[in-house]
C-alpha cells in the first residue's frame, strides 16, 4: 500500500490480491475448456456438459456471486456499485442458464476467454496500488499496460466483433 494514500480501502486491496490467482485460473479453464471441444462440432457446443468448460462456468458464476457483497463493501460511488451489481447478476443469470440446463458450457468457456484481459487489468491495478515509484515499477506498469491493451484488443474486440 502506498504511503501517500489518505485512507486505505482494505476490501478493495483484498479483492485485488484475491483476484490475481482467481482470474489466472479462470482464464486457464476458459482456454482449456474451449480448446477441448473446439473441433467437436455443433452438438457438443450446444449440448456438451462436461470437462473444463463446465468447471469454468461453475467457477465464474460462483465468483460473481461472491463478488456482489465485495462490490457493495468497497469505497466506491453508488452508481459504480449499482452498475457492477447489475453486471454480476446478469453474468450469474447467463451462466446459470447453462448450468441448470446442463448444456452450452462451451459457450460459457468461450465467452470466458475474455477474462484474460481482466487478469492484465487486475495486475496493472496491483502494480499501481502496491508497487513503488522507481524506474523498475514504472517499466512494469508500462509493459503491463501494453499487455492489457493487446489482450483487450485480441480477446474482447477481435474475439467478439
Amino acid at each position: 500500500m502506498k504511503a501517500w494514500r489518505p485512507k486505505s480501502d482494505v476490501v478493495a486491496d483484498a479483492d485485488l490480491i484475491f483476484s490475481l490467482p482467481m482470474y489466472s485460473w479462470m482464464s486457464f479453464l476458459a482456454c482449456k475448456g474451449t480448446a477441448e471441444v473446439w473441433d467437436a462440432g455443433w452438438e457438443e457446443h450446444w449440448f456438451g456438459s462436461g470437462g473444463n468448460s463446465r468447471q469454468f462456468t461453475l467457477l465464474y458464476a460462483a465468483m460473481n456471486l461472491v463478488h456482489i457483497p465485495i462490490t457493495l463493501l468497497k469505497k466506491q460511488s453508488t452508481t459504480y456499485k449499482a452498475l457492477m451489481t447489475f453486471h454480476h447478476i446478469l453474468s450469474i443469470s447467463c451462466m446459470m442458464t447453462g448450468i441448470l440446463l446442463n448444456r452450452m458450457y462451451f459457450w460459457g468457456a468461450f465467452d470466458g476467454i475474455c477474462e484474460i484481459s481482466t487478469f492484465c487489468l487486475t495486475t496493472l491495478f496491483c502494480l499501481k496500488e502496491f508497487g513503488g515509484s522507481g524506474p523498475v515499477s514504472k517499466m512494469l506498469i508500462t509493459i503491463n499496460g501494453v499487455s492489457l491493451w493487446l489482450t483487450y484488443l485480441i480477446f474482447r474486440i477481435f474475439l467478439f466483433p
